[in-house]
């Protein structure tokens, strides 16, 4: 994420709509333009990195990338740069003893050594947002790894669940996120009425009795109406 900000007369305030070069730094300096991207109304920029791990400049996996700004009649321009550590972070759904666990490891991709006493955090993947399995934090043991359990009867489509694990805004290694998907919940059944005919359906599925009954009442009232014209009409004759 990019965030352009500026020292106004009430303080840092938000730029919006500004063009942005991303570059990853390889070795001895050089630059590799990743692409660019425009800051939106909020003065944020989420830029994707694909392949990132083709340019690691480095034996400590680290990676290096500056944002650059060329300026414009508005702003001066502006560069900043950071670098994160890469790390390998692999998730698996394992059954001990009839429960279900998540079962994350996380360790340097070079050599494989394990990261001991990292927080990761253990979600279910949701519609609107992720539903946290387990404590709010998890540490990483001796081995880099953490085991939460499964709680039973999750719901999901066709029993199918997909589990997050996040190291989230680490200062060396950034936010890394890795998933998986397993067939274990509870198949959800559709037990929607869209179909039906219902009283809170659309107009074409209004309920029989709905389209009966009113328009019989119409109708009886209409012949009333009509009986009693050609009755008041009859008098009428009948007089003359």
């Amino acid at each position: 994420n990019i965030l352009a900000r500026f020292k106004g007369e009430n303080g840092f305030e938000n730029v919006s709509n500004i063009p942005v070069e991303i570059f990853q730094v390889i070795e001895d300096d050089s630059l590799v333009s990743l692409g660019t991207d425009e800051t939106d109304g909020n003065g944020v920029s989420k830029f994707v990195i694909k392949n990132y791990r083709q340019h690691i400049s480095d034996t400590t996996a680290t990676l290096s990338y500056l944002v650059t700004f060329e300026g414009n009649d508005a702003y001066k321009s502006a560069e900043q740069d950071v670098s994160v550590e890469d790390v390998s972070l692999k998730v698996e759904v394992q059954k001990i003893d009839s429960l279900y666990y998540v079962v994350a490891r996380l360790s340097n991709p070079l050599d494989g050594t394990a990261l001991a006493e990292e927080p990761l955090r253990v979600r279910l993947h949701r519609l609107f947002r992720p539903l946290t399995i387990g404590e709010d934090t998890n540490f990483t043991d001796e081995e880099g790894a953490i085991s939460v359990e499964i709680p039973n009867n999750l719901p999901g489509i066709d029993g199918k669940l997909t589990f997050e694990v996040v190291l989230d805004d680490s200062d060396t290694y950034g936010t890394v996120i890795a998933s998986v998907e397993s067939a274990i919940g509870v198949p959800i059944v559709d037990q929607s009425t869209f179909d039906e005919r219902t009283l809170w359906s659309s107009r074409n599925k209004t309920p029989l009795f709905l389209w009966i009954f009113p328009n019989l009442i119409i109708f009886g009232i209409w012949t009333v109406i009509i009986l009693s014209i050609l009755n008041l009409f009859k008098i009428y004759k009948s007089k003359s």
